[in-house]
């Protein structure tokens, strides 16, 4: 064998080895991707909304400056206008019992906490409509409480919260002070609800124990409360439409507020936008207060669409690599005249001789079932 064939022979083992990691961490990456994106049960609200439904639903959340003043008294409108506005989409719930529809509302502050056993500087979520249901947590004890209580006085507790109050999680039913107001322990939650590092939520949601009150009992502590976060699960039977329909609705100036499709976030396009402002992303121009579950979601965020980036590259260079490599190839190897009408022929004789062995097969089964006549 010539030295130029061993160099030739190299060559391609070393493209071959190239182009096999490339698509290897290509693959690997997508399914990282894919195990991360799976992992944020806070951003898919909107699949368990319309699991078993014909209409795709989206997740929309909306986070507003302080400086908009929006709060309660303004939801009745809006929830009057998406109604309208799904209406005229002809945009029906199955079943006329049933709703089409869910929103819920929140805002971020701290409150003090005590009981018998002691007090506690609290990371406070104060929440109010369907809120538990777009944010499912994982309870240790006890359970949610709904939109529906007449009463405001019912709290959720984190697992840190429980502990440091009563020394216990089985707490379910015992009552507290929060801020002078006496309320009741509906549950215990865990801190962590998405699947993500424990880095990343504890850094997400801060080192405080945390409680979820109504924001009607916030109301109480401190009236005229702005809610920082509105949130809604709508029917967007097209690409675009729940996002449109909250978007133009909320009424709440573009300078003070910023609108995410939760349900797209982690889609190819959106994460390709997302690679184009990693480097701008960090900057911060509004008086916008994330609650925690977002800062977890934004992180994720960027690490998808860097992993998208990892993808687009490792895809790119691969078929790089082997369009060069058959470049190459034709040119060193040029296409004669003589070696396409061998080609040709040799195609032409491997039809041939298929075509005489499926006449020939075909005619032994005429005879077989002529004979079986006779």
């Amino acid at each position: 064998m010539s030295m130029r064939n061993i160099r030739f022979r190299k060559r391609q083992i070393f493209l071959v080895i190239t182009v096999s990691l490339l698509l290897t961490v290509f693959l690997l990456s997508g399914v990282l991707a894919s195990s991360i994106e799976k992992g944020m049960i806070s951003q898919q609200a909107a699949d368990r909304w319309g699991e078993g439904s014909n209409i795709d639903c989206a997740q929309i959340s909306c986070f507003i400056s302080v400086d908009a003043s929006f709060t309660e008294d303004r939801l009745p409108q809006l929830r009057a206008s998406v109604d309208s506005s799904l209406t005229e989409a002809s945009v029906t719930p199955s079943n006329p019992s049933s709703k089409l529809w869910i929103d819920a509302y929140s805002t971020e502050t701290r409150l003090g906490a005590r009981t018998e056993r002691g007090s506690i500087d609290a990371s406070v979520t104060a929440v109010g409509g369907h809120f538990f249901r777009i944010h499912t947590m994982k309870f240790v004890n006890g359970y949610a409480f709904s939109p529906d209580d007449l009463m405001y006085d019912r709290v959720v507790l984190d697992t840190d919260a429980a502990w440091q109050l009563f020394g216990s999680f089985d707490v379910a039913g015992r009552s507290l002070s929060v801020s002078g107001k006496e309320c009741v322990v509906a549950g215990v939650a865990e801190r962590k609800s998405d699947n993500v590092s424990d880095r990343l939520s504890d850094l997400a949601y801060g080192e405080k124990p945390r409680i979820y009150i109504s924001y009607g009992l916030l109301e109480e502590i401190s009236p005229d409360t702005p809610i920082s976060c509105y949130e809604a699960v709508l029917p967007s039977p097209i690409s675009g439409f729940a996002y449109d329909i909250i978007k133009n609705k909320i009424n709440v100036d573009i300078s003070d507020i910023e609108i995410l499709d939760n349900s797209a976030r982690y889609d190819f396009l959106p994460l390709t936008e997302t690679i184009a402002s990693l480097t701008t992303r960090s900057m911060r121009t509004n008086r916008i207060i994330y609650p925690y579950w977002e800062n977890i979601a934004g992180v994720t965020e960027d690490r998808l669409a860097v992993i998208l980036f990892v993808r687009i590259v490792c895809a790119a260079a691969s078929g790089l690599v082997i369009f060069i490599s058959a470049v190459k190839f034709i040119i060193s190897h040029p296409l004669r005249k003589e070696t396409i009408a061998d080609a040709k022929d040799r195609v032409l004789a491997f039809i041939s001789k298929h075509h005489a062995k499926i006449s020939k097969i075909k005619n032994k089964k005429l005879k077989q079932s002529e004979g079986n006549r006779d």
